[in-house]
């Protein structure tokens, strides 16, 4: 019994490894990194627009974006990180060679630089998507984007900022 128990294991083992190197994983190489697509340099200052979503099809909560023609979760998939470091290398790009100044904004430690940027967050599903803006607008401040976004709702409703009265929030 214990033989055949063994026989097991070790066959599971060598299929395992032998699906691993036939797919490329388990040569002991690592996976290069998905490739941006290539956006264009900034012309002009264009706000960052980006498409949210705090559920998927199925009801579950989650904190994702769409880039590059999928949903990536904005807390824990490298491709995000990727993604905002190529934004933040454009815009820094385009403000050097324009000339233009960054904003600074008093902070604890002083004050920061950050772009002039507006950030557009268009949420899409059914609206429940507090989580994932809050992570997104702390990521973003984190990369330099300090300007509070302009929430767009799949309704139409637009909040034009985080400190405006609960009656005036929502503008159609």
């Amino acid at each position: 019994m214990r033989a055949r128990s063994r026989l097991r294991v070790l066959a599971f083992v060598l299929v395992s490894l032998g699906l691993g190197v036939a797919a490329g994983c388990g040569d002991g190489r690592q996976t290069p990194p998905v490739p941006m697509v290539s956006l264009q340099p900034l012309a002009e200052d264009q706000p960052l627009h980006l498409r949210v979503r705090g559920s998927d099809e199925r009801g579950r909560r989650v904190n994702e974006v769409f880039i590059n023609g999928r949903w990536v979760s904005v807390l824990n998939d490298p491709l995000f990180d990727q993604w905002l470091a190529f934004q933040v290398a454009r815009y820094e790009a385009f403000y050097q060679q324009t000339g233009t100044p960054k904003m600074q904004i008093p902070d604890r430690n002083g004050c920061r630089l950050v772009f002039r940027t507006q950030v557009i967050l268009e949420v899409v599903g059914d609206g429940h998507a507090g989580g994932v803006i809050h992570a997104i607008t702390r990521r973003l401040r984190e990369a330099g984007f300090a300007s509070p976004p302009q929430i767009i709702t799949s309704t139409g409703a637009v909040q034009v900022g985080p400190n405006a009265p609960s009656e005036s929030r929502f503008v159609q």
